[in-house]
């Protein structure tokens, strides 16, 4: 369950990075997410993909302790394109409880997917 705190970070960061995807982190406890925090997309090709840096994960996983919440998943968007997970998203999803795709159409972030 996205809380609209959260679901208003999500999307800002996705209009913000646009037309880069963009990636963020997931918190919270069991199934509700409490928190959503931006992260740096360092992707070589970040029109197309996102990818997370050690220091931007190990960023993710200090906040997580700091707030005393799990991170539960991950975020990012698609710009101009389908909001459903390509297989490396799939794939890199599985070791998540969650993960939602943000589509962004013309600059304006949409309603995030789960997947």
């Amino acid at each position: 369950m996205l809380s609209p705190e959260v679901v208003t970070t999500m999307r800002a960061h996705a209009e913000a990075s646009a037309p880069n995807e963009c990636v963020g982190a997931l918190f919270g406890r069991g199934n509700e997410i409490a928190k959503a925090l931006p992260l740096i997309n360092a992707a070589e090709n970040p029109t197309r993909e996102f990818e997370l840096s050690a220091a931007e994960y190990f960023r993710a996983e200090a906040e997580a302790a700091r707030a005393g919440l799990e991170l539960l998943g991950f975020f990012h968007s698609h710009v101009d394109a389908p909001a459903s997970p390509s297989a490396k998203d799939l794939e890199h999803a599985s070791a998540f409880r969650c993960g939602y795709i943000v589509p962004v159409r013309n600059g304006v972030a949409g309603a995030p997917v789960a997947f």
